[in-house]
């Protein structure tokens, strides 16, 4: 059952208190996963663990923190599901930070949100038939594909396609290394529905100079 089906969980308590609920055995035999990580509602600010990530942004030159719930579950799943090749989390939270430093918040969203999951991902060892997602606010989702289409690194592609029911996905490939091997960043929580679809929100929050008109 284990070893042939995705285990879905949404309850961080349940996911942080697993290792006591199962034997290690059953838990290595897990191969497909889909996680949820809910920090707070999606849609309020007031979440302590994002914002004492975001409190390192001020400095630059400061060294990530390791020690807030985000990075122990980022460092707990390849410990108590050493084998798995299917992941996808999807990170709940706003991660929008308390003011855009430098005029551009995506390279500290990348230094201080997508390199713990990378590293995760790369101590689950990253190889051809492996498949790794992340998703993330759409409107950050989206400042990172308009950035990409302007003037991003030629091994970041983005990628649109829709299936035999008509359903439209996207997502942003992101390299883990040599060899072909990365994961898809992708999509999440719809802000622009909750916020509203202006560019005047996006605008503010992620920096102007990554949007041109409508999307």
């Amino acid at each position: 059952m284990y070893r042939t089906n995705t285990l879905h969980i949404a309850s961080m308590p349940l996911l942080c208190d697993l290792p006591r609920l199962m034997s290690p055995a059953r838990l290595a035999s897990v191969t497909s996963l889909e996680l949820l990580w809910t920090f707070d509602k999606t849609g309020f600010f007031t979440d302590t663990t994002i914002r004492s990530i975001w409190d390192q942004a001020r400095d630059p030159s400061s060294t990530p923190r390791q020690d807030t719930p985000f990075h122990e579950l980022c460092q707990m799943v390849p410990r108590i599901f050493p084998n798995v090749r299917h992941l996808y989390v999807a990170l709940q939270a706003y991660l929008a930070p308390p003011e855009c430093p430098d005029g551009d918040a995506l390279p500290h969203i990348e230094r201080l949100f997508l390199r713990p999951v990378e590293e995760m991902f790369r101590h689950l060892g990253p190889a051809p038939g492996k498949e790794f997602s992340l998703a993330i606010q759409r409107g950050c989702w989206q400042a990172f594909a308009n950035r990409l289409s302007m003037r991003g690194p030629r091994e970041h592609r983005v990628y649109r396609s829709f299936d035999n029911g008509g359903s439209y996905q996207e997502w942003i490939w992101r390299p883990l290394g040599n060899g072909g091997v990365g994961y898809s960043l992708r999509p999440g929580w719809d802000d622009f529905a909750e916020f509203g679809h202006h560019d005047y929100w996006l605008l503010g929050l992620w920096g102007m100079d990554h949007f041109r008109g409508e999307f």
